[in-house]
């Protein structure tokens, strides 16, 4: 398991290896070598990552569509023709299966009378499409089983699928229809604006948390605001090592408790920091 969500072999202090990102944190290099040394990968990814993976993959470009529709971002109209615009070079205008499905989908909701025959019919074509998406990933993980089993296989497992140009073509969509719509960049500005300052807030509490300089009086509300549970963490692994690691472990504490939080939480805490009602 623990193996498995490591996604990418590749510590933070080496980033962007061959366009990848990390997977686990300097400090947290004895625990990696461990864990790959007892599973045999060493340096490579868990054959089941690539499924963890494929599960983000479709979760996430099929859910985006399914949101953008339901916040009224993306009309039916405007889907069926990206659909077309995208997909049609692949598979030609008759013959593109994601358009006929969505178009089968709908038609059905509204012969049921669907209260909201588009949101309904969007939907179902979701569920059908996340299933199709199933089953060319299993296609290609069990065509190519022994190069993912010997880590020789650098790709996702929808590599060379029909599901692979649909998934794409789902993220254009979203990215053209969703996320540079004003309401979500207005969102992304407001969250920048959050992280942003509860992240600065916190590090500049812990600077000099646990040394011999005494952190000023603001700062030390700042670190009484830190979850006790956090800082025990803190203080265990930071026991008897020099000071240049007890502030690496430091500045872990802050953004383990900051990504801890949830949206709400995150939102309500600088609200309330900040005097806001």
């Amino acid at each position: 398991l623990l193996n498995t969500i490591i996604k990418y072999p590749v510590p933070s202090d080496r980033p962007m290896v061959d366009g990848l990102k990390f997977g686990w944190f300097c400090s947290e290099e004895q625990l990696y070598r461990r864990i790959s040394e007892r599973c045999g990968t060493e340096g490579m990814r868990h054959p089941l990552t690539f499924l963890l993976e494929a599960a983000d993959d479709i979760a996430y470009c099929t859910a985006d569509i399914e949101d953008a529709v339901k916040k009224q971002l993306l009309s039916l109209d405007t889907l069926l023709a990206e659909l077309h615009r995208y997909l049609d070079p692949f598979y030609g205008e008759t013959e593109n299966y994601t358009v006929s499905l969505l178009e089968d989908q709908y038609r059905k909701a509204v012969e049921r009378h669907d209260r909201d025959p588009i949101q309904h019919g969007v939907s179902n074509f979701i569920i059908r499409l996340q299933g199709y998406f199933l089953y060319c990933a299993t296609s290609c993980f069990s065509s190519h089983y022994r190069e993912i089993m010997d880590g020789s296989w650098r790709h996702d497992i929808f590599r060379g699928t029909p599901a692979a140009p649909i998934m794409d073509a789902l993220r254009k969509i979203a990215y053209d229809h969703a996320f540079i719509s004003t309401p979500i960049l207005k969102l992304e500005v407001a969250a920048d604006r959050i992280i942003s300052y509860l992240l600065e807030s916190f590090v500049n509490a812990v600077l000099y948390y646990d040394t011999d300089i005494q952190p000023g009086m603001m700062e030390d509300k700042f670190i009484n605001l830190i979850s006790e549970n956090y800082r025990q963490i803190y203080h265990f692994y930071s026991s008897g090592k020099p000071e240049d690691e007890r502030l690496y472990l430091r500045l872990l504490l802050v953004t383990d408790y900051v990504s801890g939080m949830t949206d709400t939480y995150a939102r309500d805490l600088y609200r309330e920091l900040n005097g806001i009602g």
